[in-house]
């Protein structure tokens, strides 16, 4: 499997690879995305292209996306040359995030470069870590960020809405929430409908909501609408760490032969 690429982060990583797969979208991927070599082809999720397509035209990128990125579709195992590929939808809070089951004659290799494991329980079982379990892995390649001290960024909504509760009835609530993560921006919303609080978000970051959620009502404000300074934090970056006997908890569900880590 020397002909793939993971995830890269430095457009030197995609020279001399014929496949590049892109798992999650973050500002990397978009600077990487104008610079995809010409003889590779580029792989990721339908939800993630659609998002990318979104933010071209609200954001005025100005470029086109590359004639050379596919949509990796989930669930159904594609072959591609001499390697099978299957997507399936991870549970890390990210839109449009896969894990990847990559398959030869030689090798069968669980990639998951972020999730979730808070919770995790053998009664509960996320579905791909059930699939990567029974194909009797090779070896499972996790993120190597996955186990450290790194502040968790994903947005906690049971925190905001007790904050949100605290809050005098009608207040007003505005947010800088990642364009790449339109799912949080319309639970938010909802949120704070059901809470009878007003939630303004920017200009860019509404027209992105609206063109996934087209029958949500979202409201425009400015940065002077803050009222919670913990709403205000930007999730363009997000990595949930785990802790190690989590991450033993999945080794030990999903069995592979070997585990590294990338």
């Amino acid at each position: 499997m020397e002909n793939i690429c993971l995830d890269p982060t430095d457009a030197g990583e995609m020279r001399e690879k014929d496949l590049v797969f892109f798992t999650h979208l973050t500002n990397e991927v978009m600077h990487l995305l104008p610079s995809l070599p010409e003889k590779c082809t580029a792989y990721t999720t339908q939800e993630i292209y659609k998002l990318l397509q979104k933010l071209n035209r609200y954001c005025e990128l100005g470029t086109e996306l590359p004639k050379n990125l596919k949509i990796l579709p989930y669930d159904y195992p594609l072959n591609l040359e001499n390697l099978r590929v299957t997507a399936k939808a991870s549970d890390d809070g990210w839109f449009g995030a896969c894990v990847l089951l990559l398959e030869d004659e030689n090798e069968r290799i669980g990639y998951a470069k972020r999730f979730v494991a808070h919770g995790l329980h053998k009664k509960r079982i996320r579905k791909w870590k059930q699939f990567f379990r029974d194909q009797a892995l090779s070896e499972l390649i996790l993120g190597k960020d996955l186990v450290g001290e790194n502040d968790p960024l994903l947005p906690d909504f049971k925190k905001i809405a007790r904050e949100l509760e605290n809050l005098e009835e009608g207040a007003t609530v505005s947010t800088n929430f990642s364009l790449y993560d339109p799912e949080s921006l319309a639970k938010l919303n909802d949120l704070c409908q059901k809470t009878k609080h007003r939630l303004l978000l920017t200009g860019l970051q509404a027209d992105i909501a609206k063109s996934f959620f087209p029958f949500d009502d979202f409201e425009t404000g400015t940065d002077s609408d803050v009222m919670i300074a913990d709403l205000r934090r930007t999730f363009d970056v997000v990595c949930e760490t785990q802790s190690q006997s989590e991450i033993d908890d999945l080794i030990r569900i999903i069995v592979p032969e070997k585990i590294s880590y990338r």
